[in-house]
């Protein structure tokens, strides 16, 4: 049976299973890092060439009439902890909230009357905040590919651009790093 690991960029195949200690191995003047009795096999390495534009999914937004009573029912009565909370306007924040501090993926809890100002079909379902570490390729990358993307956004709370799939639904990708 042969097993794969991902390492960062590098994806490890072996076909015979064995115990590792934290090393090193050198393959193909390739320097890899293998965790403590991690159960991998073999011996072939194989580098990515291209980073994941998308690695995980980062936020999934909910629009709520009261940020606050919003607030305090996932905190108070579904047990999230608030991941954080900024101030964008008068009466109106960034507030996320998830089941832990260890957990990436969050809730934003964002005001359902700006969306209807913004931007009134968005509300008709959660919206997708995907993550990347490296926006600027991750746009360069998605326009070549000819994915259509709207202008990025610098905006104090991050650095994101929205894209749309194949049938026209809005996504966006944010940096996190």
């Amino acid at each position: 049976m042969i097993f794969n690991v991902s390492i960062g960029f590098i994806l490890i195949q072996h076909p015979f299973s064995y115990q590792m200690n934290w090393n090193s191995i050198k393959r193909n003047e390739k320097l890899v890092w293998l965790k403590l009795n991690d159960k991998i096999t073999g011996s072939k390495v194989i580098t990515k060439k291209e980073f994941s534009m998308i690695n995980k999914i980062g936020k999934v937004t909910v629009y709520v009439k009261d940020q606050e009573l919003a607030k305090d029912f996932w905190i108070n009565k579904v047990g999230f902890v608030l991941k954080f909370e900024q101030a964008m306007g008068p009466n109106m924040f960034w507030i996320e909230v998830g089941p832990s501090e260890d957990e990436f993926t969050t809730l934003v809890l964002y005001s359902k009357s700006a969306m209807e100002q913004q931007n009134p079909s968005a509300i008709s379902h959660p919206s997708i905040l995907f993550s990347t570490t490296d926006i600027e390729s991750a746009y360069e990358k998605m326009n070549q590919n000819g994915v259509e993307v709207d202008e990025m956004q610098r905006l104090p709370f991050g650095t994101m651009f929205s894209f749309k799939d194949q049938d026209g639904n809005n996504y966006l990708l944010r940096e996190d790093k």
